[in-house]
């Protein structure tokens, strides 16, 4: 499979790009840091079977959690896919909270119908990040599609 990874230098980013690069699936990385090896996201997607979103919601002031760099990455990811018609499969492993998902979906719906999502949250351990996610001690995804959310249980 051609993966892309989308905050490929974060923790989360980075055990998801080293988990499918082990298990032999061509990652291409993507950051908004600059780094040998990242590619810019017009040129990332395009020819993958999965996009993976694995970026920061830092807390705000009041202790809720930020999607800001989600809801961006989502109109980037979005409007590219809108100017190549490209149908494209969308996964998110940033943690986030009840509705947000649904904020998400409806921000790239205002771009394309042509789209899978789903959500397959990250128990990722400090320092642990990568055994974690070699040997998970849960796996959950959430999706609309039925089919989507079957498919990716499997992979994720």
């Amino acid at each position: 499979m051609r993966i892309v990874v989308i905050g490929a230098l974060g923790v989360v980013g980075k055990a998801v790009s080293t988990y499918f690069t082990i298990n032999c699936h061509e990652v291409i990385c993507n950051d908004i840091k600059k780094s040998p090896g990242i590619i810019s996201l017009e040129k990332a997607i395009g020819n993958e079977d999965y996009i993976f979103v694995c970026v920061p919601t830092p807390p705000k002031e009041d202790g809720s959690i930020d999607i800001s760099i989600a809801e961006k990455v989502t109109r980037d990811v979005g409007r590219i896919c809108s100017a190549k018609k490209h149908k494209f499969n969308i996964v998110y492993k940033s943690t986030m909270v009840p509705g947000s998902c649904e904020r998400l979906q409806s921000i790239l719906k205002e771009y394309s119908q042509s789209f899978n999502m789903a959500y397959n949250p990250e128990f990722l351990r400090q320092n642990h990040a990568l055994e974690d996610m070699i040997r998970p001690n849960r796996i959950i995804v959430g999706s609309d599609d039925v089919i989507f959310g079957l498919i990716m249980s499997s992979k994720a």
